[in-house]
């Protein structure tokens, strides 16, 4: 009886035993199985996390390029319409200013006014008359008549003799005496300086050069500024010049 127990005990100790070798064996081979498999699946999830991110961005850069183009179609549209609603607004002006010329009657169209050019003045060249005036006479008629209104301009050169001294003087005489006779055309003025005067007036002082525009009328006379007694010691002779020109008012 013991001997079977003994026997049963050992049969289910092997059995027991198998049991837990085939379970270990299982666990081994599991865990194994599980330790292979897990990096791999890690790398799968991980690749499709990666995919997925690159996803997102490329449809975010898709919808950031179709925003872009789309602003760009919006300006682009209303900058047409801008210029279409200028050229309208020209247009509808021409055809209105067109329209308003239209119905303006002008039954006597009056040629512009032109204004007519303005008048140039050509001042002619003055006329010129040289003469020579001596000394020793009073008053020398230099065959000129003078015209109100014209501009007379008297030039003298040369050197004449008033005095006894015979030291020569030029048109404006003898700076450093003034004559006193009451005899003289023209007393306290240069002796021996050139003089003038027109018909019948007064004396006026020349000297080397005088212009004047004339307010009277009459022959020019010329001479030296000396008594009709002192003449016989004069000598020589004055160049002048004299030239008229025609004003315009």
């Amino acid at each position: 009886m013991s001997n079977q127990q003994d026997s049963s005990s050992k049969g289910w100790i092997i059995i027991i035993t198998s049991v837990i070798g085939v379970i270990g064996t299982i666990a081994v081979a599991y865990f194994a199985f599980r330790g292979s498999i897990f990096p791999k699946q890690l790398e799968i999830e991980a690749a499709q996390t990666a995919q997925s991110i690159q996803s997102t961005q490329m449809a975010n850069d898709i919808w950031i390029t179709q925003t872009a183009q789309s602003i760009e179609v919006t300006r682009f549209a209303e900058s047409i319409k801008a210029t279409q609603t200028s050229v309208a607004l020209n247009s509808n002006s021409t055809t209105s200013q067109s329209v308003q010329a239209t119905q303006i009657p002008l039954p006597n169209a009056v040629p512009p006014t032109v204004a007519p050019p303005p008048t140039v003045y050509v001042l002619p060249p003055p006329t010129i008359h040289d003469l020579t005036i001596f000394a020793n006479q009073s008053w020398t008629g230099t065959g000129i008549r003078i015209e109100i209104g014209k501009h007379y301009s008297i030039t003298a050169t040369g050197e004449w003799i008033g005095f006894g001294d015979q030291v020569p003087d030029n048109a404006n005489g003898r700076q450093s005496e003034t004559c006193f006779n009451s005899r003289l055309p023209m007393q306290n003025f240069p002796c021996a300086s050139l003089i003038a005067r027109i018909g019948n007036g007064n004396p006026f002082f020349v000297g080397d050069r005088y212009e004047f525009t004339s307010t009277t009328e009459g022959t020019l006379f010329l001479g030296p500024n000396d008594s009709s007694d002192g003449l016989f010691d004069n000598s020589g002779y004055l160049n002048v010049r004299i030239e008229i020109t025609v004003l315009i008012n």
